[in-house]
């Protein structure tokens, strides 16, 4: 289920059921999240996360993805959140759902000019008894809520409005996200060399 190689200076390891893959270059210092948010992507992600880590210097994170797993999100946002070096990240085509809540942990986040940003609600499916129902949707309500306390944080809107778009499940260009603060910034077209 997983591949380990893309070359001598990337750790790689990808998730063949959910296409979800998180890859590391050592030199660059840059972890790739690519596809689903998973608990495969989360861990290889975290103990990248904790390698780097251990020596100075910025670390950058490239995300595309449409978003995935709650708890495996929350667990690399923690990771990230956690670090003690300064840390970047660039979100390229799509930066979704969990993958934008990751997003919010970067102490500067960037969209590409074409990215397309979404919010929204958890979803949850339930299969069991009525009392397992219930304590779901409790938990899902407790998830929903840290979920939208942390997209808050340093949008430049109030949590009601935050609310309200996740009520919708809002897609939002990269300038719109920029607007209401859930990035710093749009990747601008560099100088083509000659």
């Amino acid at each position: 289920m997983f591949r380990k190689l893309i070359g001598p200076k990337y750790k790689n390891e990808c998730d063949d059921e959910s296409f979800g893959c998180s890859s590391t270059d050592e030199e660059t210092r840059e972890i790739y999240l690519i596809g689903a948010v998973s608990d495969e992507m989360a861990s290889a992600v975290i103990p990248a996360v904790r390698h780097l880590d251990k020596t100075r210097g910025l670390v950058t994170f490239i995300i595309s993805s449409t978003g995935g797993d709650v708890d495996a999100g929350l667990a690399i946002y923690d990771s990230i959140h956690l670090m003690r070096n300064r840390t970047v990240c660039y979100a390229y085509g799509t930066c979704m759902s969990m993958s934008a809540l990751i997003l919010q942990a970067c102490d500067k986040r960037y969209l590409s000019p074409n990215c397309r940003f979404m919010v929204h609600n958890g979803v949850m499916t339930v299969d069991g008894s009525y009392n397992e129902g219930m304590s779901l949707t409790k938990e899902i309500k407790l998830l929903n809520d840290i979920y939208l306390d942390i997209m808050a944080k340093r949008a430049t809107i109030p949590l009601s409005k935050i609310k309200r778009m996740c009520n919708e499940t809002r897609f939002m260009s990269a300038e719109e996200a920029y607007q209401v603060g859930f990035i710093d910034g749009i990747l601008e077209v560099p100088k083509r060399r000659k």
